[in-house]
């Protein structure tokens, strides 16, 4: 029995070591989240993402807080390092099917960071999202190796994890690290500053992992939630998303050509926006084009505020100018006349 205690004793020691030896080094755990996010070049997923709504979110009282799906859709999300991206939306239904390509170079030539026009859908409705999110304009794996990136390591021997500020991001980022999985996120937090406090603003977690290589594991299971920033119940989910990957019909690591990031691998391009062209549906359209219309407004209306707050700043700054000089003048003046009193007497 002793035997057995030491030998339990042992095997936990050599498996939790490798994981604790790194709770004194950022820079290895970052090291490894980014070997783990590196290995996958590129992917063709398909997956449905279920919303989530929080019936009881408000009610504390309610420990368990379990969710509600209001909606189901099947996407298929296609990546390749340079190469480019494409988005599938509703592929079980042909009327409501709608594909947004963009190649490479048009994403990395864009007037937004790269991961901001990659994540065009946004968290939770991109496979990406789930364990390398867009944080502001940069990639998780790039914010953690930016100079502005403020390191701290979280956990201890059985969990470890890393948080991330920098006085460009609404507040610190938290990585929890899986050390079964290849050192995949086990979860991701997104706080924000409000009001002098910094309350959780969402939370990813993955559940499931396959392993595609010897060193390639890659998240077939997980959900995204945002949380209550004030009140009791501050902290408790209240709507999301979760996602789950059709694991037969999907590959990684396996894109050789662009040909799925063309234009002309769509029906017909009908829509564009940020250097996506898509194809959507006659209903999607139509909604599409009145958001564009209210964006566009908006932009115009900034536009002219800028320009009449830049006339302003003239205005203003002419007003200064000349007082500046009347004053400049009134002491001259007064030099002038002192020294001819002088010459005078």
């Amino acid at each position: 029995m002793n035997r057995l205690i030491i030998l339990v004793f042992a095997l936990e020691f050599l498996f939790v070591v490798p994981v604790s030896s790194y709770a004194s080094d950022a820079k290895a755990l970052v090291d490894r989240y980014e070997q783990a996010v590196q290995a996958i070049q590129s992917y063709d997923v398909l997956f449905n993402v279920d919303l989530l709504r929080y019936p009881s979110a408000k009610n504390v009282e309610d420990k368990d807080n379990l969710p509600t799906t209001l909606l189901r859709r099947t996407t298929r999300d296609v990546f390749a390092a340079k190469r480019g991206r494409r988005f599938e939306q509703n592929v079980n239904c042909e009327k409501e099917h709608s594909i947004s390509v963009i190649d490479w170079a048009t994403a990395v030539s864009a007037a937004k960071p790269l991961s901001t026009v990659l994540s065009y859908l946004g968290d939770g409705f991109t496979y990406s999202s789930y364990y390398n999110p867009d944080c502001e304009g940069r990639f998780l794996a790039e914010l953690l190796r930016a100079p502005d990136a403020r390191l701290r390591v979280l956990g201890g021997a059985h969990q470890v994890g890393i948080e991330v500020d920098s006085d460009k991001l609404r507040g610190p980022i938290r990585v929890w690290l899986d050390a079964d999985h290849g050192y995949m996120p086990k979860a991701i937090e997104k706080y924000v500053r409000v009001d002098g406090k910094v309350p959780l603003l969402c939370r990813t977690v993955l559940d499931e992992f396959t392993r595609q290589d010897k060193n390639v594991w890659v998240p077939v299971k997980g959900a995204y939630n945002l949380t209550l920033l004030v009140g009791p119940a501050r902290g408790r989910n209240h709507k999301g998303r979760a996602m789950t990957v059709d694991v037969e019909s999907s590959t990684w690591n396996s894109i050789a050509s662009s040909d799925l990031f063309a234009a002309k691998s769509l029906p017909s391009v009908n829509h564009e926006r940020d250097g996506w062209k898509e194809f959507l549906p006659d209903g999607l359209l139509a909604a599409y084009k009145v958001a564009d219309r209210i964006r566009n407004r908006m932009h115009r209306n900034i536009g002219a505020q800028l320009l009449r707050s830049r006339h302003l700043v003239v205005f203003v700054g002419v007003i200064i100018l000349a007082v500046l000089l009347m004053l400049i003048l009134i002491i001259w003046k007064k030099k002038w006349i002192g020294r001819l009193r002088r010459l005078s007497r």
